[in-house]
């Protein structure tokens, strides 16, 4: 079975699953994410660590979704800090992607 097959397989259950919270564990959720990604449309999904948001996109990567994954700020808020360069920068190219795939920017 190829892994579209394996999506479409498991479509009905992503269906039922879809709602405004939602949590899977390591091994069903990048086959539920792509199931739930098949129809057009965009999923927010968050994680706890950006090593887990990495390992999550390479995984939907391999199902056929496309992700982006906006980093996470690096400094709290009380801290006198500014986040790196590269930081923001990744931020606002992820932005910059999601407005893409909205239609809202050619």
């Amino acid at each position: 079975m190829s892994l579209a097959g394996l999506v479409s397989s498991v479509a009905p259950l992503a269906r039922t699953l879809s709602g405004p919270a939602l949590v899977l564990e390591d091994g069903a959720r990048a086959p539920l994410i792509a199931a739930m990604c098949a129809e057009p449309r965009v999923v927010l999904l968050v994680t706890a660590t950006g090593r887990e948001a990495e390992a999550l996109a390479e995984s939907l990567t391999t199902w056929g979704v496309q992700s982006v994954i906006f980093p996470s700020w690096e400094t709290l808020p009380h801290e006198r800090l500014s986040p790196s360069s590269e930081t923001i920068a990744r931020r606002i190219q992820a932005l910059r992607r999601v407005r893409t795939w909205n239609g809202i920017e050619s």
